[in-house]
């Protein structure tokens, strides 16, 4: 059991504090909180409740763009709704991020195993989030995970950024690659695979001697 579940009484609550602390200035209504971090509808409200009564989160009013079917197709239009922001007055949210930042989810080991069975694996590179950047910039690395390898299952792979995602409540980017393909672009310094590793990152599996 990870030991933040240990610590603040429920998965759960872990899950909806990451969504907020790690999206500072998103606004969600409760049916995306549930979406996101893949809780119960029942349990996310309670949860929900218990956060803003702590008052790490506030009630905010929002306009958001939905899909709306229509005769003659779908279309997107706006609507106004209530959901719910990270009060960024919050004083502890800086130690909060940290904790959270370095529980077992962010763990090597942990991710690392998370694509144990997505083929062969032949490079695993992470950064962005993984790397303590709650920002990006023009500055920094695109994305957040690197996966390289051949005969690769995309369907277990999205699975797993899936339940990642759900687990460090941001949604993580990522590229997926041949092993051609990556050689190939590192052989042209393509700049999008000199961004990977010209910025923070960290290479968890390696079996083609990049490092």
């Amino acid at each position: 059991m990870d030991i933040l579940t240990k610590l603040f009484g429920s998965t759960a609550y872990v899950k909806i504090m990451r969504l907020f602390l790690f999206n500072p200035g998103v606004s969600f209504e409760t049916k995306d909180v549930r979406m996101r971090t893949q809780v119960l509808a029942d349990t996310t409200r309670r949860e929900l409740a218990y956060i803003h009564s702590l008052g790490l989160i506030k009630r905010k009013n929002f306009v958001k763009e939905v899909v709306k079917k229509t005769k003659s197709g779908e279309k997107v239009v706006k609507r106004k709704v209530r959901g719910w922001v990270l009060d960024e007055n919050f004083q502890y949210i800086e130690p909060l991020r940290h904790i959270l930042l370095n529980s077992d989810s962010f763990q090597k080991e942990n991710i690392v195993n998370r694509f144990k069975k997505v083929g062969r694996l032949k490079l695993l590179v992470v950064s962005g989030i993984f790397v303590d950047e709650l920002e990006r910039t023009e500055n920094r690395g695109r994305i957040d995970v690197l996966v390289v390898g051949d005969h690769l299952k995309h369907r277990i792979i999205k699975v797993s950024l899936k339940n990642l995602e759900s687990e460090i409540g941001r949604e993580l980017q990522y590229s997926v690659l041949k092993t051609d393909d990556f050689l190939y672009r590192k052989s042209v310094y393509d700049k999008f695979i000199r961004d990977v590793f010209d910025y923070p990152h960290e290479v968890l599996v390696d079996k083609m001697g990049v490092i």
